[in-house]
């Protein structure tokens, strides 16, 4: 079994996948791992400190699996 986990951060009301470059909607991402065969296993969702207007800081950390 393979396992990846991902987080999103809440920017302006969406969350985004975390990465050092680019921006994908949650929401994309996740349809791009359930096309391509994985399967969410668990999911935690953090609220932080506000990071100023737009920014608060929330995120979500979702784990897939596959196989």
């Amino acid at each position: 079994m393979e396992v990846k986990t991902f987080t999103y951060k809440k920017m302006l009301n969406t969350f985004y996948l975390q990465k050092m470059f680019g921006n994908k909607k949650m929401d994309d991402h996740i349809a791009e791992m359930a096309r391509d065969g994985w399967e969410m296993f668990n999911s935690a969702n953090h609220k932080g400190p506000s990071k100023g207007i737009g920014l608060s800081g929330e995120t979500i950390t979702i784990t897939f699996k596959k196989g």
